[in-house]
């Protein structure tokens, strides 16, 4: 029917508009968080770079660098990890943990480490002396004066009233679309159980006699095994043209067709 298809072509359209919604919403949203980042690397940035300047002295070390946004206190959060890579070598007497941020406006430093120490060749004495000094270096600096800083506020990047469009479903729409078009002809569509109402244990193929404003009147035939090849097609045609099919009038809510929608003519 014209009008059927009609309706389906306009399901199609909205969801080719909404497809389009969405993609410029994320656009949007990629552009702003890159904006969003490179600001922040600007405050960021030095801070790392300054940092991994000092480090880089320690040569018997090996030190990764990681300064951020803090979100449980203000400024920046910085957490450096020493050996990490390298714990499990001879040459590494420690591995270790440095972190250094603002909470209450007080400077919080933590260190820790769970690798255990070695310190029986010169290799690890090297390492445990340049950790000792790598230390004493993070535990004078004015972390206060170097991470106190503001950062760049999201609402100078985002728009919070840019909200992403809601996906109808347009899958569902298309299938009731299809399920008014085959009403009161000699074709089936499969669905899935509604229930205890349900006679068959798995999918059911239904053929839709008439309608009321609540319920559909069905013929139908159970997919005994669930299963969508093309074997279970055939025998529930030969089943409906057999007359083996089981009749009911079932709530136009409970019907939920099987997805990719499947119709089988029916002799």
């Amino acid at each position: 029917m014209r009008i059927i298809a009609n309706k389906k072509e306009d399901i199609l359209k909205r969801k080719a508009e909404y497809e389009q919604q969405l993609a410029d919403y994320n656009d949007r949203q990629q552009r702003s968080n890159q904006a969003m980042r490179e600001a922040e690397e600007k405050v960021t940035g030095p801070v790392k770079e300054f940092l991994e300047s000092r480090l880089i002295a320690y040569s018997a070390l090996q030190f990764d660098v990681d300064v951020d946004r803090s979100y449980s206190g203000n400024g920046m959060v910085v957490n450096i990890r020493c050996n990490e890579d390298t714990k499990f070598e001879d040459t590494s007497a420690l591995s270790w943990d440095y972190k250094a941020c603002i909470e209450d406006g007080q400077v919080i430093k933590e260190s820790s480490s769970w690798s255990g120490l070695k310190a029986t060749t010169p290799d690890q004495m090297k390492s445990l002396r340049q950790t000792v000094a790598a230390l004493e270096f993070l535990n004078d600096v004015d972390w206060y004066k170097l991470i106190n800083v503001e950062l760049p506020k999201y609402e100078d990047y985002y728009d919070f009233n840019d909200t992403k469009p809601q996906r109808p479903d347009f899958e569902q729409e298309i299938a009731e679309a299809e399920i008014e078009e085959i009403i009161g002809k000699n074709k089936a569509i499969k669905v899935k159980n509604w229930g205890e109402s349900c006679p068959f244990k798995y999918d059911v193929f239904i053929r839709i006699n008439k309608e009321s404003p609540s319920q559909y009147h069905v013929d139908m035939v159970g997919c005994w095994s669930g299963s969508d090849t093309e074997s279970s097609k055939v025998a529930a045609i030969e089943d409906f043209n057999n007359g083996d099919f089981r009749t009911q009038r079932v709530r136009k809510t409970s019907i939920k067709p099987v997805l990719p929608i499947q119709i089988i003519d029916i002799n």
